[in-house]
């Protein structure tokens, strides 16, 4: 992975990697396609190759991966005002962190965070 996890914090709170930039196309549409099968399947796909080798993080770890999901959640809530795309963007932001965390280059989690770093939430499409 490209960032650490402060680098990942800092771009959270700072609007680079979550504005209303990044939700202005989100709609309706664009959540369901996270649903549809070429996403959600690749997504799980990632989430159990990372999963199994954070199992045992420490405590400052899981820590430091639950704030970044926490500020990406309020922050995306508080521009969206959606509870849905809110639990997306943390989901995404937790993976992420956990990769980091576990050390895993995984290029499907790294588009995830590409897409952010573009502006975009990540979708089916």
């Amino acid at each position: 992975m490209k960032m650490t996890l402060a680098e990942l914090q800092g771009g959270l709170e700072d609007g680079r990697l979550l504005s209303a930039r990044h939700l202005a196309s989100v709609d309706d549409d664009h959540l369901e396609l996270r649903d549809k099968p070429r996403f959600a399947d690749a997504w799980m796909a990632s989430y159990s190759r990372v999963e199994s080798a954070v199992a045992s993080l420490s405590a400052g770890s899981r820590s430091a991966i639950d704030r970044i999901r926490e500020t990406a959640y309020r922050e995306t809530f508080d521009l969206s005002q959606s509870p849905d795309l809110a639990g997306y963007v943390s989901d995404d932001f937790g993976l992420i962190s956990e990769a980091i965390v576990a050390g895993i280059d995984d290029p499907w989690v790294e588009g995830l965070l590409d897409c952010y770093i573009s502006g975009r939430v990540p979708g089916g499409a």
